[in-house]
Protein backbone atom coordinates (compact mmCIF):
# COMPACT_ATOMS: atom_id res chain seq x y z
CA UNK A 1 0.00 0.00 0.00
CA UNK A 2 2.82 2.27 1.06
CA UNK A 3 5.03 1.48 -2.61
CA UNK A 4 0.91 2.59 -4.14
CA UNK A 5 0.89 5.59 -2.43
CA UNK A 6 4.68 6.32 -3.19
CA UNK A 7 4.43 5.98 -6.82
CA UNK A 8 0.74 8.21 -6.47
CA UNK A 9 2.44 11.02 -5.27
CA UNK A 10 5.51 10.46 -8.03
CA UNK A 11 2.37 10.94 -10.83
CA UNK A 12 1.06 13.70 -9.52
CA UNK A 13 4.64 15.55 -9.00
CA UNK A 14 5.47 14.76 -12.49
CA UNK A 15 2.21 15.93 -13.68
CA UNK A 16 2.57 19.11 -11.92
CA UNK A 17 6.33 19.45 -13.53
CA UNK A 18 4.69 19.38 -16.91
CA UNK A 19 1.74 21.80 -16.47
CA UNK A 20 4.29 24.39 -15.20
CA UNK A 21 6.25 23.53 -18.32
CA UNK A 22 4.13 24.41 -20.57
CA UNK A 23 2.15 27.01 -19.00
CA UNK A 24 3.30 29.38 -21.40
CA UNK A 25 1.49 27.78 -24.16
CA UNK A 26 -1.73 27.88 -22.54
CA UNK A 27 -4.61 28.31 -24.81
CA UNK A 28 -6.09 32.01 -25.62
CA UNK A 29 -9.12 31.46 -27.55
CA UNK A 30 -10.44 34.62 -29.19
CA UNK A 31 -13.89 35.65 -27.87
CA UNK A 32 -15.66 35.00 -31.23
CA UNK A 33 -19.50 35.46 -31.01
CA UNK A 34 -20.58 33.62 -34.35
CA UNK A 35 -24.51 34.16 -33.40
CA UNK A 36 -24.01 37.78 -33.04
CA UNK A 37 -25.01 39.65 -36.23
CA UNK A 38 -23.43 42.78 -35.52
CA UNK A 39 -21.09 40.78 -37.32
CA UNK A 40 -21.74 40.82 -41.16
CA UNK A 41 -18.35 39.30 -42.59
CA UNK A 42 -17.12 35.57 -42.31
CA UNK A 43 -14.80 33.26 -43.26
CA UNK A 44 -15.32 29.61 -44.51
CA UNK A 45 -13.11 27.29 -42.25
CA UNK A 46 -13.86 24.17 -44.04
CA UNK A 47 -12.44 23.27 -46.56
CA UNK A 48 -14.88 22.66 -48.70
CA UNK A 49 -18.54 23.57 -47.99
CA UNK A 50 -22.15 23.87 -50.21
CA UNK A 51 -24.19 26.53 -50.37
CA UNK A 52 -27.95 26.03 -50.39
CA UNK A 53 -31.27 27.40 -51.67
CA UNK A 54 -32.81 26.74 -48.42
CA UNK A 55 -31.49 26.14 -44.51
CA UNK A 56 -31.77 22.12 -45.22
CA UNK A 57 -28.52 20.24 -46.25
CA UNK A 58 -30.92 17.96 -48.36
CA UNK A 59 -32.43 21.40 -50.37
CA UNK A 60 -30.63 21.79 -53.78
CA UNK A 61 -26.65 23.15 -54.04
CA UNK A 62 -26.44 26.31 -55.23
CA UNK A 63 -22.05 26.69 -55.18
CA UNK A 64 -19.18 24.96 -52.90
CA UNK A 65 -16.88 27.69 -51.18
CA UNK A 66 -13.50 27.10 -49.74
CA UNK A 67 -11.47 27.61 -47.31
CA UNK A 68 -10.55 31.20 -46.24
CA UNK A 69 -13.29 32.50 -48.43
CA UNK A 70 -15.03 35.64 -47.68
CA UNK A 71 -18.72 35.88 -47.01
CA UNK A 72 -21.38 38.39 -46.21
CA UNK A 73 -23.66 37.26 -43.64
CA UNK A 74 -27.43 38.78 -43.82
CA UNK A 75 -29.37 36.57 -41.53
CA UNK A 76 -29.50 33.84 -38.87
CA UNK A 77 -31.75 30.78 -39.44
CA UNK A 78 -31.56 28.57 -37.00
CA UNK A 79 -27.84 27.01 -37.78
CA UNK A 80 -28.11 28.39 -41.04
CA UNK A 81 -26.09 31.52 -42.53
CA UNK A 82 -28.13 33.51 -45.39
CA UNK A 83 -25.28 34.52 -47.29
CA UNK A 84 -24.57 37.34 -50.17
CA UNK A 85 -23.32 35.87 -53.24
CA UNK A 86 -22.42 38.66 -55.27
CA UNK A 87 -18.61 38.49 -54.10
CA UNK A 88 -18.90 34.76 -55.65
CA UNK A 89 -20.50 35.76 -59.04
CA UNK A 90 -23.99 35.36 -58.29
CA UNK A 91 -23.73 31.29 -59.55
CA UNK A 92 -26.78 30.46 -61.70
CA UNK A 93 -28.28 33.63 -61.11
CA UNK A 94 -28.79 33.13 -57.26
CA UNK A 95 -28.38 36.40 -55.03
CA UNK A 96 -28.48 34.38 -51.94
CA UNK A 97 -27.63 31.43 -50.55
CA UNK A 98 -27.54 29.18 -47.22
CA UNK A 99 -24.29 28.02 -45.33
CA UNK A 100 -24.00 25.56 -42.24
CA UNK A 101 -22.80 28.28 -39.31
CA UNK A 102 -20.16 25.45 -38.49
CA UNK A 103 -18.27 26.00 -41.59
CA UNK A 104 -18.07 29.68 -40.80
CA UNK A 105 -16.61 32.11 -38.76
CA UNK A 106 -17.05 35.77 -38.28
CA UNK A 107 -15.34 38.57 -36.00
CA UNK A 108 -12.89 36.49 -37.27
CA UNK A 109 -9.02 37.91 -37.42
CA UNK A 110 -6.95 36.18 -40.29
CA UNK A 111 -3.41 36.70 -41.21
CA UNK A 112 -1.26 36.57 -44.14
CA UNK A 113 2.19 34.54 -44.90
CA UNK A 114 5.04 36.68 -46.04
CA UNK A 115 7.25 33.88 -46.04
CA UNK A 116 6.60 30.10 -46.26
CA UNK A 117 6.81 28.63 -42.91
CA UNK A 118 6.63 24.58 -41.22
CA UNK A 119 3.08 23.96 -39.30
CA UNK A 120 3.08 21.38 -36.23
CA UNK A 121 0.61 19.41 -34.79
CA UNK A 122 0.65 20.91 -31.48
CA UNK A 123 2.32 23.58 -29.44
CA UNK A 124 6.15 22.40 -29.29
CA UNK A 125 5.79 19.65 -31.43
CA UNK A 126 9.57 18.85 -33.02
CA UNK A 127 8.20 16.86 -36.07
CA UNK A 128 6.12 19.07 -38.51
CA UNK A 129 2.98 18.18 -40.28
CA UNK A 130 3.25 20.56 -43.85
CA UNK A 131 4.87 23.72 -45.12
CA UNK A 132 2.60 26.51 -46.09
CA UNK A 133 3.60 28.96 -49.04
CA UNK A 134 3.93 32.31 -48.82
CA UNK A 135 1.25 34.70 -50.31
CA UNK A 136 -1.96 32.91 -48.50
CA UNK A 137 -4.39 33.93 -46.06
CA UNK A 138 -5.50 32.00 -43.19
CA UNK A 139 -8.06 32.44 -40.70
CA UNK A 140 -6.68 32.53 -37.01
CA UNK A 141 -8.66 29.89 -34.53
CA UNK A 142 -6.75 30.55 -31.40
CA UNK A 143 -3.37 31.20 -29.87
CA UNK A 144 -0.67 30.52 -27.40
CA UNK A 145 2.28 32.55 -26.28
CA UNK A 146 3.85 31.60 -29.36
CA UNK A 147 1.69 29.84 -31.78
CA UNK A 148 -0.79 31.16 -33.73
CA UNK A 149 -3.49 28.16 -33.88
CA UNK A 150 -5.19 28.48 -38.01
CA UNK A 151 -7.55 26.70 -40.27
CA UNK A 152 -4.77 25.31 -42.61
CA UNK A 153 -6.12 23.30 -45.92
CA UNK A 154 -8.32 20.53 -43.71
CA UNK A 155 -6.90 20.62 -40.35
CA UNK A 156 -6.73 22.88 -37.31
CA UNK A 157 -2.77 23.83 -37.29
CA UNK A 158 0.05 25.39 -35.11
CA UNK A 159 2.11 27.78 -36.87
CA UNK A 160 4.99 29.56 -35.48
CA UNK A 161 4.75 33.05 -34.46
CA UNK A 162 7.95 33.85 -35.14
CA UNK A 163 6.72 33.13 -39.22
CA UNK A 164 6.75 36.45 -40.83
CA UNK A 165 3.05 37.66 -41.15
CA UNK A 166 1.04 40.50 -41.38
CA UNK A 167 -2.76 40.12 -39.52
CA UNK A 168 -5.67 41.30 -41.16
CA UNK A 169 -6.49 43.45 -38.02
CA UNK A 170 -3.05 45.12 -39.01
CA UNK A 171 -3.56 45.63 -43.01
CA UNK A 172 -6.74 46.96 -42.22
CA UNK A 173 -5.57 50.07 -40.37
CA UNK A 174 -2.97 50.42 -43.51
CA UNK A 175 -5.71 49.81 -45.88
CA UNK A 176 -8.08 52.50 -44.23
CA UNK A 177 -5.53 55.11 -42.74
CA UNK A 178 -3.12 55.54 -44.97
CA UNK A 179 -3.21 54.36 -48.99
CA UNK A 180 -2.05 56.75 -51.63
CA UNK A 181 -4.10 56.53 -55.26
CA UNK A 182 -1.74 55.44 -57.92
CA UNK A 183 -1.65 54.82 -61.68
CA UNK A 184 0.06 51.74 -63.42
CA UNK A 185 2.43 53.26 -65.56
CA UNK A 186 4.60 49.78 -67.25
CA UNK A 187 2.21 48.18 -69.41
CA UNK A 188 1.47 44.21 -68.74
CA UNK A 189 2.66 45.16 -65.54
CA UNK A 190 3.60 41.71 -63.44
CA UNK A 191 2.36 41.02 -59.80
CA UNK A 192 3.45 38.49 -57.61
CA UNK A 193 1.95 37.44 -54.18
CA UNK A 194 5.34 38.62 -52.36
CA UNK A 195 8.03 41.92 -52.38
CA UNK A 196 10.17 39.96 -55.21
CA UNK A 197 10.13 37.64 -58.72
CA UNK A 198 11.42 35.01 -57.05
CA UNK A 199 7.13 34.90 -55.02
CA UNK A 200 4.44 33.55 -57.21
CA UNK A 201 3.17 35.60 -59.86
CA UNK A 202 -0.82 36.42 -59.34
CA UNK A 203 -1.41 38.45 -62.12
CA UNK A 204 -0.81 41.37 -64.64
CA UNK A 205 -2.42 45.39 -64.28
CA UNK A 206 -2.81 47.00 -67.76
CA UNK A 207 -1.52 50.44 -68.12
CA UNK A 208 -3.19 53.42 -66.61
CA UNK A 209 -5.06 50.73 -63.95
CA UNK A 210 -5.91 52.92 -60.85
CA UNK A 211 -4.61 51.22 -57.79
CA UNK A 212 -4.28 52.37 -53.92
CA UNK A 213 -1.15 51.58 -52.44
CA UNK A 214 -0.41 50.41 -48.76
CA UNK A 215 2.67 50.28 -48.10
CA UNK A 216 6.14 50.00 -49.71
CA UNK A 217 8.54 46.94 -48.98
CA UNK A 218 11.77 47.88 -50.61
CA UNK A 219 11.98 48.15 -54.51
CA UNK A 220 8.11 46.99 -54.15
CA UNK A 221 4.47 48.82 -53.20
CA UNK A 222 1.98 46.79 -51.99
CA UNK A 223 -2.13 47.09 -52.66
CA UNK A 224 -5.23 44.85 -52.84
CA UNK A 225 -5.98 43.14 -55.97
CA UNK A 226 -9.19 41.79 -57.27
CA UNK A 227 -8.36 37.94 -58.55
CA UNK A 228 -11.75 36.95 -59.60
CA UNK A 229 -13.80 38.67 -56.69
CA UNK A 230 -11.52 37.76 -54.01
CA UNK A 231 -9.51 40.66 -52.84
CA UNK A 232 -6.15 39.46 -52.23
CA UNK A 233 -2.68 41.46 -50.98
CA UNK A 234 -0.07 41.63 -54.21
CA UNK A 235 2.81 43.38 -54.80
CA UNK A 236 4.17 45.47 -58.02
CA UNK A 237 7.04 47.29 -58.52
CA UNK A 238 8.03 50.76 -57.47
CA UNK A 239 8.79 51.11 -61.11
CA UNK A 240 6.22 50.07 -63.07
CA UNK A 241 3.71 52.49 -60.67
CA UNK A 242 3.07 56.37 -60.87
CA UNK A 243 1.79 57.69 -58.19
CA UNK A 244 -0.84 60.80 -58.60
Amino acid sequence: MKRFVACLMMVVLCLSFVTCAMADEKLQWPDYNRHDLGYTEGTVISHNASVRVEPNESAKKICSVYNGQYLKINAIVGNWYLVDLENLGNPDGHTQGYILSYYVMNDYNCLYLRKGSAIYPYAGAEKRIGYLSAGQFYTILGETQNYWIINARTCAAYLPKSAAVFLSSEMQYYYSNNTYAAIVSAKNAKIYSGPGTSWNQVGKLEQNTSISILWSDGNWYSFMYDDDGAKVLAYIKISDVQLK
